[in-house]
C-alpha cells in the first residue's frame, strides 16, 4: 500500500506531483551555495507541520537558533532579519536538531529519533536533512548515505528529504551539476533543483527543475519566493521538459517556444485561478497566525 501525499504548498509543483510528494519516499534538493536550499527546507517543514505531520530539520550549516527564527519568519510574514536576535520560540510540530550535537550524527541517529514521532503523533513523519554532508559515516560516499536515507525512509514509512550541494549556480540545475559524480546513482524519487531566473540577482525568482526518478519525466517551474520570510509561491505554468534516449534535456524555463504553446494552454486560466485561491488561503491563514 502506498503512503499518503504530503503537500508542497506550491501549487503546480503540487498539480504536476498528482497532489504532493508521497511518503515512504526519499527526494533530493541540490542547489549552488546561497541559492536557497535552507530557505525552501523551512518552506517545507512548515507546510508538512500545517498540515499536522511531525517534523525533525536535521542540520550542519547554520545554528538551531536561526532555523527557528527563520521558522518563525515564515510563520508570522516578518522578515528575518527583523527576527534575528530575538529569542526562538519553539514549534510544537518541529523539531530542529544540529547533526554537529555530541558529534555528527549517523543514518541511525536519525532512525532512533523518529521511533518518538511515529508513537506520540497519528500523522506520518516528514525529516528534512540539510545537508548530507553534515552527516558522518566514516568512509561511506554520498551515494551510500542517500542508500541509507533512502531505505530510512521505507523502513520507517516517513517521507524525507535531504540537500546536497550543486557544482555550479544556473537557472537550469539538474542530477548533473550534483558536486558528487557518485550523486547520478542517488536512489532518490524526486530530484529537485534549486536554480535562479536570473542567477546574479540574489532577489531574483527560484527555478525548480524536477526529475521523477532518475529517468522519468523533468518539468520545471518558476516560483516567487518572499526570500526575507522563505515563502515559496506560483509565478506561472508548469512545463514538461522532454528527454531523449532517457537522458536530459536542458531547456531554459524562459525560452517559451522550447516548451510549446501547447504546453502552456494546457495548464490555462484553471491553474491560475486556483493559484489565486491558494493565494488568499494562504494569506488568511498568516493574518490568524499574526
Amino acid at each position: 500500500m502506498e503512503g499518503p501525499l504530503v503537500p508542497t504548498g506550491i501549487t503546480s509543483l503540487d498539480n504536476q506531483l498528482r497532489g504532493g510528494v508521497r511518503v515512504g519516499t526519499f527526494n533530493v534538493i541540490c542547489g549552488y551555495t546561497g541559492d536557497g536550499k535552507s530557505s525552501f527546507v523551512v518552506h517545507l517543514a512548515q507546510t508538512a507541520a500545517a498540515l499536522g505531520h511531525p517534523v525533525q530539520l536535521y542540520h550542519s550549516e547554520m545554528t538551531t537558533e536561526e532555523y527557528l527564527q527563520r521558522l518563525k519568519s515564515w510563520e508570522s510574514g516578518v522578515a528575518y532579519a527583523k527576527i534575528r536576535g530575538v529569542v526562538p520560540v519553539d514549534f510544537p510540530l518541529i523539531e530542529v536538531l544540529s547533526l554537529r550535537s555530541g558529534g555528527n550524527a549517523g543514518v541511525q541517529d536519525i532512525v532512533a529519533n523518529i521511533s518518538p514521532l511515529k508513537t506520540a503523533h497519528k500523522n506520518k513523519p516528514v525529516v528534512i536533512v540539510d545537508s548530507m554532508d553534515g552527516i558522518e559515516s566514516g568512509r561511506k560516499q554520498l551515494e551510500e548515505i542517500a542508500q541509507s536515507l533512502a531505505s530510512m525512509a521505507g523502513q520507517e514509512d516517513a517521507l524525507v528529504w535531504a540537500t546536497s550541494q550543486a557544482n555550479s549556480r544556473g537557472t537550469t540545475v539538474t542530477i548533473d551539476n550534483l558536486r558528487e559524480a557518485t550523486g547520478k546513482a542517488f536512489p532518490c524519487s524526486l530530484l529537485i533543483g534549486l536554480g535562479r531566473s536570473c542567477p546574479e540577482d540574489k532577489g531574483s525568482d527560484a527555478v525548480l527543475t524536477v526529475d521523477k526518478n532518475r529517468y522519468g519525466s523533468r518539468f520545471q517551474i518558476r516560483t516567487r519566493v518572499r526570500w526575507e520570510c522563505q515563502w515559496f509561491s506560483d509565478v506561472d505554468d508548469s512545463y514538461l521538459i522532454p528527454r531523449v534516449q532517457g537522458e536530459p534535456t536542458i531547456c531554459d524555463p524562459g525560452d517559451k517556444s522550447a516548451h510549446g504553446e501547447s504546453d502552456k494552454s494546457a495548464h490555462g486560466e484553471s491553474d491560475k485561478s486556483a493559484h489565486e485561491s491558494d493565494k488568499s488561503a494562504r494569506e488568511s491563514d498568516k493574518s490568524e497566525n499574526l
